[in-house]
C-alpha cells in the first residue's frame, strides 16, 4: 500500500509539472492600448500604441497584434506585430464614408488577451453658411419694373474635421430655387470687380481664404409690385457646396444651404 501510495504521490506531481509546462506566458500577462489623440477626421489618422508584458519575463517579441473596432465601417480593424521592448505601434485611419460623427471603441488583442476598451471621436469636415439677410425695401411708384435692391454678402466657410479652416477650398455657390419667382427675378453675383455672373442658372465657384471663408458680393433684383398698395415676396435659396478628397483618394462633397425673403412694397 505504501509503495501504491507513493507512486500516485509521484504521478500527480509529474501531472502538475507537465500542465504547468504547457501554460502561455501571455495568459497572465498584460496589454495596454493608448491613442495619439482622441479625435480623429477623415482622411487623417491616429497612431495606437500597445504594451505587452509577459509575467515570466520571457520575450514577447514578435507576436502579432490585433486593433478591433466595434465599428469597421469608420474605423477599420489593424494589424501589428510587438517589437523587443513589447511595444507595437500602429497606425489607424477612418474610412471616408461618413458625414455625420461617430464614437468608435477600439480594443487591443494579443495572444487571447485583450486590453481596455479606447473610445476615439471620428469628425467630419463641415461647411457653413451664412446667407444675406432678409430685407424689406419700398419702391418708388415704378410698376413691373426690375430693380436691383440689395447689394451684401454671401459667407460660406469651410473647416476640416478637427475645426481647423481650410485655406485656398474651393466652393460652389448656386441659386437652387427662387419661390414666388416673376420674370425679371434674379441673382447678381460679383465674384470679382467689374464682372456679374446671373443666377439661375448661374453658377460660381470662390476660394477660402485663410480662415477658411469665402465671402461673395451678391444683390437681388425683384420686379416691383404691379399695382399701388401690394407687395412682392420672393425667397432665394442658396447652395454651397465643397468637395474633398478623403480616405484612399475617395471623393467627399460637403453642402450647406440657406434662404433670403425680399420683400417690395408699392
Amino acid at each position: 500500500m505504501k509503495f501504491s501510495r507513493f507512486l500516485s504521490i509521484i504521478f500527480i506531481i509529474a501531472y502538475m509539472l507537465v500542465f504547468q509546462s504547457c501554460g502561455n506566458d501571455n495568459e497572465n500577462g498584460s496589454i495596454t492600448l493608448s491613442v495619439d489623440r482622441s479625435s480623429v477626421g477623415t482622411g487623417s489618422g491616429i497612431v495606437a500604441m500597445v504594451t505587452v508584458s509577459s509575467p515570466r519575463g520571457s520575450s514577447v517579441s514578435g507576436l502579432p497584434v490585433s486593433i478591433l473596432s466595434d465599428n469597421t465601417d469608420v474605423i477599420p480593424n489593424a494589424s501589428g506585430r510587438v517589437n523587443s521592448i513589447g511595444v507595437a505601434n500602429i497606425t489607424l485611419q477612418p474610412r471616408s464614408v461618413i458625414t455625420t460623427q461617430k464614437i468608435v471603441n477600439l480594443i487591443a488583442e494579443v495572444d487571447g488577451l485583450r486590453s481596455v476598451s479606447v473610445p476615439v471621436t471620428v469628425t467630419v469636415p463641415t461647411l457653413t453658411m451664412a446667407p444675406p439677410a432678409d430685407s424689406t425695401f419700398a419702391a418708388t411708384g415704378s410698376i413691373n419694373q426690375k430693380v436691383r435692391f440689395v447689394a451684401t454678402n454671401m459667407i460660406v466657410t469651410f473647416k476640416d474635421s478637427l475645426g481647423n479652416p481650410v485655406q485656398n477650398q474651393p466652393i460652389t455657390l448656386t441659386v437652387d430655387t427662387i419661390n414666388n419667382q416673376r420674370v425679371g427675378d434674379q441673382v447678381v453675383f460679383f465674384p470679382t470687380a467689374g464682372t456679374e455672373v446671373i443666377a439661375p442658372p448661374g453658377t460660381i465657384t470662390v476660394a477660402t481664404d485663410s480662415a477658411g471663408t469665402a465671402s461673395i458680393p451678391v444683390s437681388i433684383e425683384i420686379v416691383t409690385p404691379s399695382s399701388i398698395g401690394s407687395q412682392h415676396v420672393i425667397t432665394v435659396i442658396w447652395k454651397a457646396s465643397a468637395n474633398i478628397l478623403g480616405y484612399n483618394n475617395i471623393p467627399l462633397t460637403f453642402t450647406a444651404s440657406g434662404a433670403t425673403q425680399t420683400t417690395v412694397t408699392n
